[in-house]
């Protein structure tokens, strides 16, 4: 399956509803009532959609070499593993606001002016801590960004600031119109459901997911050694993604939210992942480790 997904043909991408309906069939779909199904189709829809205009951004980059639909594959599987409950909502749909940010700032560049490539990246990330508040975190990438690429300016060093300023008058205008019991409603969501005890399933996850991040920035260190200067400030930027990921991540663990703590390092683990399986000296191994990944995790699902 691994090597199917390094293919460069964009018809791999109809295979990953089957990777996504797989892991999802592990929720016994037939006996949940419709509300339920429908939310969960809805958020595999989400899902889909983040795994799509990430893998067609990090394409569109020098990052991987040429058009490979790993990443893709990676974050379908994972959030894939649990979207049994509401509380999934607010933080699949941040995850795509988080990815077009992300991907905005990656397209920064020293000698082209970028105010509005600031200013969008900002917005989208705002929008995603607007839906899930943890990830208000991220609002330091874009100011880090621009110090790792480009030389300081002070109007585009100032854009963040204007999107928080916007973003503040448009919320102050919306909750003077809205019932603020939805609101508290909506929020109350987020912070007291999806708590669980961490067990065995969770551990397997935690360390599997741990142990393929850490080798897969062992690659991008090495490649860091003889790659342009434009890769590396680059993979400076997905350091500071996944660092700020793994802040929020911890967060959720400390407030026994482990699955929470998964879906919020979806998105900087899908694009470290490719870097281990495309440049690993041991692709066999590698790729065995993958697939063995899926498939006990599958095997465990339906055990639960």
């Amino acid at each position: 399956m691994v090597r199917l997904f390094k293919s460069n043909n964009p018809l791999i991408l109809l295979f990953l509803p089957l990777v996504g309906f797989s892991l999802l069939f592990s929720l016994r779909l037939l006996s949940l009532s419709v509300e339920k199904i429908l939310l969960i189709i809805f958020l595999f829809g989400v899902v889909l959609s983040t795994a799509i205009f990430l893998n067609k951004g990090l394409n569109k980059t020098i990052l991987f070499g040429k058009p490979i639909y790993l990443s893709a594959l990676c974050i379908t599987f994972f959030s894939c593993i649990d979207l049994s409950s509401i509380s999934m909502y607010p933080i699949v749909l941040a995850n795509l606001f988080l990815c077009f940010g992300f991907l905005n700032l990656i397209k920064i560049k020293r000698q082209i002016p970028c105010k509005g490539i600031i200013f969008n990246s900002s917005c989208f990330i705002l929008l995603a801590s607007v839906t899930y508040p943890p990830y208000l975190i991220f609002i330091l990438l874009p100011w880090m960004s621009h110090s790792i690429i480009k030389s300081f300016n002070i109007r585009e060093f100032l854009m963040p600031l204007l999107a928080i300023l916007l973003f503040y008058i448009y919320g102050w205008s919306f909750f003077r119109l809205v019932n603020t019991e939805l609101l508290l409603e909506y929020y109350s969501l987020i912070f007291n459901e999806g708590t669980e005890p961490f067990n065995y399933f969770h551990l397997f996850i935690f360390s599997t997911l741990c142990v393929g991040l850490l080798f897969s920035l062992i690659v991008l260190l090495k490649l860091n050694s003889s790659a342009t200067n434009r890769f590396k400030k680059l993979s400076w930027i997905i350091s500071l993604f996944l660092f700020f990921s793994l802040l929020t991540s911890a967060y959720n663990l400390y407030s026994n939210k482990p699955i929470h703590g998964l879906l919020t390092v979806v998105v900087p683990a899908s694009i470290l992942m490719p870097f281990l399986l495309i440049h690993s000296k041991k692709t066999l191994l590698t790729e065995l480790f993958f697939s063995s990944f899926f498939i006990v995790t599958l095997f465990l699902l339906y055990l639960k």
